[in-house]
């Protein structure tokens, strides 16, 4: 009866080794909302502050972005978000939300550019000084948000790039 003790102790002590060192290699357990929120909860003091930030940062954008046809109850198993991202690394969740980023802020820039052959013929056919104002205004607002969309996506794809150089190796 004392060996039992012993043998669960050591069982522990072996199954604790098998975390991934990587805390980005961690699979995220979604099979529902609540229990991907559970899976937060326990899992997210394994990240340090900036990582922990990143990941929430995402998920949240996810969570936000995700169209759903009725409202989910925490006990869903069909959320389209989850069915997405169980099982799936950490390292994978981000690189899926930063492409997700990137897929809708290129479609504000196309929305942005498509703005610019519109303002610049109101420039160019401006009579008035305060149309003339206005146009330029407008004109150079939209080419302040097309750099800082470009920036964005630009800083996405580098975040992706490094998430990808270290793969998810398997447990």
């Amino acid at each position: 009866m004392a060996r039992h003790p012993l043998l669960w102790l050591s069982l522990l002590i072996l199954l604790g080794g098998c975390a991934p060192k990587d805390p980005l290699d961690r699979k995220v357990r979604a099979g529902t909302p609540r229990e991907f929120a559970h899976w937060w909860d326990r899992t997210r003091e394994k990240f340090p502050d900036e990582q922990r930030g990143e990941i929430y940062k995402i998920a949240r954008y996810l969570q936000d972005s995700t169209p759903r046809l009725k409202s989910m109850s925490p006990e869903d198993h069909y959320d389209p978000l989850c069915k997405q991202i169980d099982g799936m690394s950490v390292r994978e969740l981000l690189v899926f939300g930063y492409r997700e980023t990137n897929r809708h802020l290129r479609d504000r820039l196309i929305l942005q550019t498509n703005r610019l052959a519109s303002l610049a013929n109101a420039l160019a056919e401006a009579t008035e000084e305060n149309v003339r104002l206005h146009a330029e205004r407008s004109l150079k607002y939209a080419n302040d948000i097309i750099a800082q969309l470009d920036n964005e996506i630009a800083g996405n794809e580098r975040r992706i790039a490094e998430l990808e150089a270290a793969p998810s190796r398997p447990l």
